[in-house]
């Protein structure tokens, strides 16, 4: 059998310095040492005129689950909402305009945090209308809806939309709780042992972010299933801790499910198994692309003598990105859900929904500069995950097989002396001698650098 796994990598850059040099792994270095801060705590909603929801279910006690602006009633339907929304790392406000929805059967908008979405919901026109809130309310200060009713199934059927990893529930006495979705133990461990099959049979050149990530899912499995599974989750939180970000699963690098894994004093066993469950869920998408998108080829350097020739160089791969992702399309269509763990992070938002097997999706992000920048962040994550390897060394005249997904890259020369580089490696040292693009695609097996 092949051997697949490559447990650790010894870096041959300081963190500081990698994130320089390493065009590639853009996204995994553009917050390094960043803090998104451990707990999540949403702000009242500032409406001129409030009218407070509750949510019950039979005899139970009515849930505080938000509020509307009942100066943004039309034809007795509130338009603007603010609801709660409580997980295991805090709490969120969401935000609901449904004036296009109300109007003319458009889709809801949403904003949580910073993100800003659009849903899909064809049934809100009628159901809300004819619900005729407003007036319920009127000389009300709150307003108390059955859980089974049209209306209210309604609400929860468009946070369902926007977060399918949420099975949202009422308890206690304030805000809807998102209870975190995982898989069992045992179908955590078939998953992995599945991937790792797949790996070991089907691949000849296996990417190295992608194998890193698989074998610290199976450390934290292992860790979880030990009898001393305090000591040995500790024992990986250190080892993520010393890890390079975009070496880790997208659901591990998140700073709120590190905070409740790796800084707290009892093991948080339930939302360990959502990191791995998420973590093996990336990896499986991320194996589909491989098998789909991507392919082996050959790159060979092959240049001309030059005044400040060395005998190895560092070479870095960026994908170019897509020329019809903008804005100002029409037809641009983003995939975005939201989740929890991904809260402050549009861009982690963006990849956590490629790897969201609930389909189809009816939510979208909305079209913004923002949504421009971390859509290019997210396509460099997932393009980079799925290439055996986006920057390395090679000498003059010499070749290498390399994975890439089909596309085209954006490459970077720069002299590399064959020694570890430290941080005080002279700035001229890191200048590129060349720079250029190539074109990675099936029928073309041999892509060769001949000039600078």
């Amino acid at each position: 059998m092949k051997q697949w796994i490559l447990p650790f990598r010894k870096s041959l850059f300081s963190k500081n310095l990698a994130c320089t040099l390493m065009a590639g792994l853009a996204l995994s270095c553009q917050n390094m040492g960043e803090s998104q801060g451990p707990v999540l705590h949403a702000q009242a909603p500032d409406f001129s005129a409030s009218v407070k929801v509750y949510l019950q279910s039979g005899q139970n006690t009515p849930t505080y689950v938000g509020e509307f602006d009942r100066n943004s009633c039309e034809n007795d339907s509130p338009t603007h909402w603010a609801l709660f929304v409580n997980s295991p790392l805090g709490d969120s406000r969401v935000d609901l305009d449904m004036t296009a929805a109300l109007k003319s059967k458009g889709p809801i908008g949403v904003r949580v945090w910073s993100q800003s979405f659009n849903v899909d919901q064809a049934s809100t026109h009628s159901l809300l209308a004819e619900a005729k809130l407003c007036e319920k309310a009127k000389g009300e200060a709150s307003i108390t809806l059955n859980t089974q009713s049209p209306e209210a199934r309604e609400l929860l059927s468009t946070l369902g939309n926007l977060a399918p990893d949420c099975l949202m529930t009422i308890k206690g006495e304030k805000g809807l709780n998102c209870e975190l979705k995982h898989k069992s133990m045992s179908e955590l461990l078939s998953s992995l042992e599945a991937s790792k099959r797949n790996m070991s049979t089907k691949w000849n050149h296996q990417p190295y972010l992608l194998i890193r990530r698989l074998t610290l899912s199976q450390q934290l499995l292992s860790a979880l299933e030990s009898e001393r599974s305090i000591r040995d989750t500790r024992r990986f939180c250190r080892i993520i801790t010393h890890s390079l970000p975009n070496e880790l699963p997208l659901s591990f690098q998140s700073k709120l499910w590190q905070d409740r894994v790796c800084n707290q004093s009892a093991l948080d066993r339930d939302m360990a198994l959502v990191g791995l469950d998420l973590a093996l869920r990336e990896i499986e998408a991320l194996s589909r692309r491989i098998e789909d998108a991507s392919y082996v080829g050959v790159f060979t350097l092959s240049l001309p003598p030059h005044p400040n020739a060395a005998k190895d160089y560092w070479i870095t791969l960026q994908p170019v990105t897509d020329p019809n992702l903008r804005t100002e399309n029409p037809l641009l269509s983003v995939n975005c859900l939201w989740h929890p763990l991904f809260a402050t992070r549009l861009d982690q938002q963006l990849i956590a929904s490629e790897f969201t097997l609930n389909a189809p999706i009816a939510s979208h992000c909305q079209k913004t500069e923002e949504l421009l920048q971390n859509k290019k962040l997210a396509d460099s994550y997932l393009r980079s995950s799925t290439a055996s390897e986006m920057e390395f060394e090679i000498s003059n005249r010499q070749s290498k097989k390399l994975r890439l997904p089909t596309g085209d890259y954006q490459y970077t020369i720069t002299q590399h002396n064959g020694l570890s580089i430290d941080e005080t490696a002279a700035a001229e040292a890191l200048v590129p001698l060349s720079t250029g693009s190539i074109s990675w695609k099936k029928g073309n097996s041999h892509t060769i650098i001949r000039n600078w």
